[in-house]
């Protein structure tokens, strides 16, 4: 399912990226997590590494009107919980306030950005594969007022 839906999009840079996997669509929102399958590798530089692939990607792709694809990613690190859903029809999700950030940095985003919390920001400084710009104090819903940054 992954492959079918995401694979024309992005389903190349997950495959090259173990570790970082596909949860779930919501509408127009994609679901990526890096970690839950026990590897060893840096979580938080893997999805950092395929947020930025992905919005290079993104930058190359236009419409058949020639409207140009308009994305923005939000980034967070932290615990979750995963679950199998469903009697019949099992779905697999992830849960918790690590999420919840993650949706709110995604929607607060600037287009064409990937928006990340303050703890992704210190877990990516000892790489210095990214360029990492404060982006000030963002009113995020249900969290106040927070530093953010994006990475490119």
């Amino acid at each position: 399912y992954q492959r079918r839906v995401h694979g024309g999009l992005w389903g190349d840079i997950l495959d090259a990226h173990p570790g970082a996997m596909w949860v779930k669509s919501i509408g127009p929102c994609v679901l990526l997590v890096s970690g839950l399958s026990g590897d060893l590798c840096d979580h938080t530089l893997v999805l950092a590494t395929v947020a930025v692939k992905i919005l290079k990607m993104s930058r190359r792709i236009t419409s058949a009107t020639g409207e140009r694809f308009r994305i923005a990613l939000g980034l967070h690190r932290g615990p979750v919980v995963g679950a199998v859903l469903g009697l019949f029809q099992m779905i697999y999700d992830v849960f918790g306030d690590t999420v919840n950030y993650a949706s709110r940095l995604l929607s607060t985003a600037p287009v064409g950005t990937c928006q990340i919390s303050p703890e992704v920001r210190m877990a990516l400084l000892p790489s210095g594969a990214f360029s990492v710009q404060p982006r000030g104090q963002i009113n995020l819903k249900g969290k106040g007022l927070r530093t953010t940054y994006t990475i490119a």
